[in-house]
């Protein structure tokens, strides 16, 4: 199984290259600076569609981290055994939603928060290592450690 999701992986990350290098190339020939100038540049109309698949895609994005959280915290407050309120799927996704993504949603400028990418890219270095790491040391596979 692994093969084919790397084979496929490789694919999405090909044509997703392949992708951004169009845009960059209709930006540079129609002299325009965004993906939407470009839009309405080369189509004369619709400028608002590359902007609209961005938001949805972002809102999508935000939907499906809210929700992950929402396993985890709940999850995590299950086992602390806090109250039912505060265990709840539910009243997470809420939370997250209210105190975490609506004030990013009201933000100007993201600058302030350009220095917490460097441990966002951390993070996920380290899940990566740690992700490879179970693999090659067979945690998971038949007869692992946490294999069930």
């Amino acid at each position: 199984a692994l093969g084919p999701a790397l084979a496929l992986l490789a694919g999405a990350s090909l044509l997703s290259a392949y992708g951004f290098f169009l845009i960059g190339r209709v930006c540079q020939e129609t002299k325009t600076q965004t993906f939407g100038n470009a839009w309405r540049e080369t189509l004369h109309r619709g400028a608002w569609v590359p902007q609209l698949v961005c938001v949805l895609e972002c809102l999508g994005g935000s939907i499906v981290y809210a929700m992950v959280l929402g396993d985890v915290f709940s999850s995590l407050a299950q086992g602390a055994s806090l109250p039912a309120a505060f265990a709840s799927r539910s009243a997470w996704i809420v939370a997250i939603g209210a105190f975490v993504l609506y004030p990013l949603c009201c933000l100007r400028s993201f600058g302030a928060l350009a220095r917490f990418s460097l441990l966002g890219t951390l993070a996920t270095t380290y899940v990566v290592a740690f992700v490879v790491l179970r693999f090659l040391d067979g945690s998971y596979a038949a007869g692992g450690t946490f294999f069930d």
